[in-house]
């Protein structure tokens, strides 16, 4: 009951967070968001990248082409649900996350200076559109979240004035779980380093990651089955 729980919030709290991107950027690149790899290959149903240039944060086409190539690169090994999300690549600082998502919505935000969180945002979009279910309220994904907040748990209470100890129930949340699950997933079994991944070294160091590793087997069993 307390991990649906958790997952409600989370719902509640993107949608409220992402309502503004309801809304276009009244300053649009038609060109470029009709262009963008993106929107050609048919994975979203709405495709908006803000290439505003804001000060000293230009927007990089060469840099952004990278990312596409990237998402182009695995986008026929990554899982696909029938509800087509909208992205938005938009600059999110005001957020202060480096991506967010709306299942209420279906709309994947990403940072476009941050485009490592996308994976991430893909996995919550999978969570909650790609069977009949939300997949992390599931009872098969159950012991999953069971041991990852036994782990997390151990690692955080180990350490004095932990920096994750003040935001456990967030990392807590089942959808939060799968999320992180399905990026190490990727990571192992499609794409080892990507623009819309973290690192290597983050994804084996981080604690939010390192929590899984004492059962990562069991992970990725559950992704290769499920997927």
């Amino acid at each position: 009951i307390h991990n649906h729980a958790r997952n409600i919030e989370f719902s509640r709290n993107s949608a409220t967070t992402i309502a503004t991107f309801r809304t276009d950027k009244k300053y649009q690149d038609d060109e470029l968001n009709r262009n963008t790899i993106f929107n050609q290959l048919g994975c979203f149903r709405k495709v908006e990248i803000d290439s505003e240039n804001q000060g000293s944060e230009a927007f990089d086409p060469e840099e952004f082409r990278l990312v596409e190539n990237d998402f182009l690169a695995i986008v026929n090994k990554l899982p696909h649900a029938k509800a087509q999300p909208e992205i938005k690549f938009r600059r999110l600082g005001k957020h202060k996350a480096h991506g967010l998502y709306s299942p209420l919505l279906n709309i994947l935000a990403v940072d476009v200076r941050h485009t490592e969180s996308m994976i991430h945002e893909y996995g919550h979009y999978l969570d909650f559109k790609h069977g009949e279910g939300v997949y992390s309220e599931s009872s098969d994904f159950l012991p999953i979240v069971t041991q990852y907040q036994r782990e997390l748990g151990k690692i955080v209470s180990s350490v004095a004035a932990h920096p994750l100890a003040s935001k456990l129930e967030y990392y807590f949340t089942p959808t939060e779980i799968f999320a992180r699950g399905f990026e190490l997933w990727v990571q192992a079994t499609i794409v080892s380093e990507s623009t819309l991944l973290k690192s290597k070294e983050e994804y084996a160091k981080d604690a939010e990651y390192a929590a899984f590793l004492p059962f990562k087997d069991v992970v990725m069993d559950y992704f290769n089955n499920l997927f």
